[in-house]
């Protein structure tokens, strides 16, 4: 991997319906990954009526450490997430969120932006 050596920004929204209790993983392509990977900031916007859960796969590199980082944060319906590089969240997969109430989520309504600086 190459580490993020050219500057990445992308945006990325559901093109299809998240049914109840379905998925959408952001379609990050491999090359995109092995090319700009790590991503440094993240902001997924919930614009649904529906409850949400992301699920985010990196590292998180200290001063002299480098930890595997895992996490699922709850997104609200109608709220935003946002991660910034100064969290010190390096992620190198796709996102992934998870419709966690009972009723779809509409086209479009799930919008997330990817920066690798």
């Amino acid at each position: 991997m190459s580490y993020g050596n050219k500057a990445y920004r992308s945006k990325y929204s559901n093109a299809s319906i998240i049914v109840a209790s379905g998925v959408y993983v952001v379609g990050i392509t491999d090359i995109e990954k092995n090319t700009y990977a790590p991503f440094r900031r993240l902001i997924i916007v919930n614009n649904s009526g529906s409850d949400t859960l992301v699920y985010i796969n990196g590292t998180i590199q200290g001063t002299a450490t480098v930890s595997n980082y895992e996490y699922l944060y709850p997104l609200p319906a109608n709220y935003t997430l946002i991660l910034e590089p100064s969290d010190n969240i390096f992620i190198n997969t796709s996102p992934i969120i998870f419709n966690n109430s009972g009723s779809n989520i509409a086209i479009g309504k799930i919008e997330v932006m990817l920066q690798n600086y």
